[in-house]
């Protein structure tokens, strides 16, 4: 059975909500991220529908995408990364390296700034699901078609550069931090 990107785009759409109230199934798919209110990750663009990042999970229920809203094991969401590179001044984070040893863009933020984080997260967005039979396949249309801001990769985006630079301001940061 062939999947309708229009259909994803509309589930997505349809369920984003809170991520404590998420309620998904036990089944593999997609989710997006959905930022509340307009121009909250400015100078970076969220769309009229307010996608900011789709990614993909091997079972929905089990809350793959909850890892992004949890203070605990940070460091390895590349989401909460981003958003901590783009919030850092706002939210006075401070980064640190990951776990000692690390190297390169492998960082995380002071615990105090990583609860800083978490609350901004889920008081300011939302995550929708959709289950997939092919999620990885779905998830690299979905990203070239709609192209989330904060999606960095499987799409040309032109806010890329600047990204990457303030994630490794933070990496480098973070070393210093040593």
């Amino acid at each position: 059975m062939e999947i309708e990107l229009d259909d994803v785009v509309a589930c997505l759409r349809e369920t984003h909500c809170f991520i404590d109230e998420l309620q998904a199934p036990s089944e593999a798919g997609i989710y997006g991220v959905f930022a509340c209110f307009p121009g909250i990750l400015a100078p970076f663009p969220v769309g009229n529908d307010g996608l900011i990042y789709i990614g993909v999970s091997s079972n929905l229920a089990e809350r793959e995408c909850e890892h992004h809203f949890s203070s605990d094991r940070t460091g390895f969401s590349t989401l909460r990364r981003t958003l901590g590179a783009i919030l850092r001044e706002k939210l006075c984070l401070v980064p640190i390296p990951r776990s000692p040893g690390s190297r390169g863009c492998v960082y995380r933020f002071e615990s105090e700034g990583e609860d800083r984080l978490t609350d901004w997260m889920r008081a300011n967005l939302e995550v929708g699901v959709c289950c997939t039979g092919d999620p990885k396949m779905v998830e690299c249309e979905l990203i070239a078609l709609l192209k989330p801001v904060l999606n960095l990769t499987k799409w040309q985006n032109p806010h890329r550069k600047e990204i990457k630079r303030l994630r490794k301001q933070c990496a480098d940061d973070a070393q210093i931090q040593k």
